[in-house]
């Protein structure tokens, strides 16, 4: 009976799932690089993700790794630029959060500490496409959603929002960008469009994860592109 109940339980076991899919990003209408995705999901839950960014050669010029098993939406994560040796990145201490940013390879590593408040929604780095989609119905009737936005390239946390701009059986639209009045004009904004029967990006337009060749930064349009 013992060993009926165990082999029971590791039947009903989950494993992990690996998704991989594609993305190709624009830069003032010229593709400047492209992205391979590799999820690891378990029970329906991200657990893992990579990115690499490869050059129209297929080299490889920067890569992102992250770990959502503390959170979906400020998940830890390490981004490398390859290109200007930069890196940037989050980790969870505790109930703080510790972000990080190198500006070269010979650079002191800077960190910035910040408490959380559990009444509020931090998202970081790669959590923001996914937070979005696992919350997209919610976000949809919410049109406006408040957050708490985690830059380790600017050891900083800001006022953002998450607006609806449109939608339909097909597809929504949001636009992210600073809750104060004057930065909403001024400061960054970004549009992402989401399938909604997927529940997953199309289309990304803001500022890119890497700088350009001259070690400034850019602003891209990605498209995503999945495996049928």
């Amino acid at each position: 009976m013992k060993l009926f109940i165990i082999l029971l339980f590791a039947a009903f076991k989950a494993y992990p799932d690996t998704q991989v899919f594609e993305a190709v990003a624009w830069n003032k209408g010229v593709v400047d690089y492209l992205e391979r995705h590799t999820l690891i999901t378990e029970a329906g839950n991200l657990i893992q993700s990579s990115t690499e960014y490869l050059d129209l050669e297929g080299l490889s010029i920067g890569a992102m790794k992250s770990n959502y098993t503390h959170s979906l939406s400020a998940p830890e994560f390490i981004l490398r630029d390859e290109r200007h040796q930069r890196l940037q990145g989050l980790g969870w201490m505790g109930d703080k959060l510790d972000i990080f940013t190198q500006s070269s390879k010979n650079s002191k590593v800077l960190h910035q500490t910040f408490p959380i408040d559990p009444s509020e929604v931090q998202i970081a780095g790669p959590g923001l496409i996914y937070y979005i989609g696992a919350h997209l119905d919610k976000l949809i009737k919410a049109h406006i959603f408040k957050f708490k936005y985690v830059i380790p390239g600017r050891l900083e946390m800001y006022d953002f929002s998450i607006e609806t701009i449109q939608h339909n059986q097909r597809v929504a639209e949001f636009e992210v960008k600073m809750q104060a009045w004057p930065m909403r004009f001024f400061g960054p904004r970004l549009k992402i469009i989401y399938s909604v029967q997927k529940k997953r990006v199309l289309i990304y337009e803001g500022p890119s994860n890497l700088r350009d060749k001259d070690g400034k930064m850019m602003s891209v349009k990605i498209e995503y592109k999945y495996p049928e």
